[in-house]
Order: structure tokens, then C-alpha cells, then sequence
């Protein structure tokens, strides 16, 4: 058996166009949004046991991923901050 002493030459990547960008940015947030929309609901008081599972589950994320998380919870499209405080005032 002959082994190939030829080495693949790394590809180079087209920069992307504005649409897919806007898209993987889109994408790249699904899941914080499912998360986060636990608060998109007007139903005063939460329910306790679930707001406990939700308080963990975002404590974990900003020990373990800030810099994920901080810029989708703070960015002007997001009303996480206005949610938040809607549930506790």
C-alpha cells in the first residue's frame, strides 16, 4: 500500500455576503432565544419552580459563557432587560 507523500493545500474561504451573515447571526442565537422567551410572557407571578430552573440555567451560562451572553442580553434587538425587570417590578 503507497501512502501519499502530498500534502492538501488549505482552502481559502469567499468572504460571505451580507444575507448569509445576517443569517448565521440569526442562528447563532436560536437557542438563547427559546431560552429567553420564557420571559416573553405577561403571566404575573411566574411560576417559581420554572423561573428557579430558568435563574440556574442563566447563572450557568454567564459563569461558563460570557461572551456569548452579555452581547445578546445587552444588544438593542433584545428585551431581556425590559423583561426582566416587567417580572420583577
Amino acid at each position: 500500500m503507497e501512502m501519499s507523500t502530498e500534502k492538501e493545500e488549505p482552502t481559502i474561504h469567499e468572504p460571505e455576503d451580507e444575507e448569509s451573515t445576517i443569517q448565521t447571526k440569526k442562528s447563532q442565537f436560536i437557542l438563547l432565544d427559546r431560552l429567553f422567551s420564557f420571559l416573553r410572557t405577561d403571566e404575573k407571578p411566574l411560576n417559581p419552580v420554572l423561573a428557579g430552573y430558568f435563574s440556574k440555567l442563566v447563572t450557568l451560562f454567564i459563569n461558563r459563557k460570557q461572551k456569548m451572553i452579555i452581547p445578546y442580553v445587552f444588544s438593542p434587538e433584545r428585551d431581556v432587560i425590559d423583561r426582566l425587570l416587567y417580572h420583577v417590578g
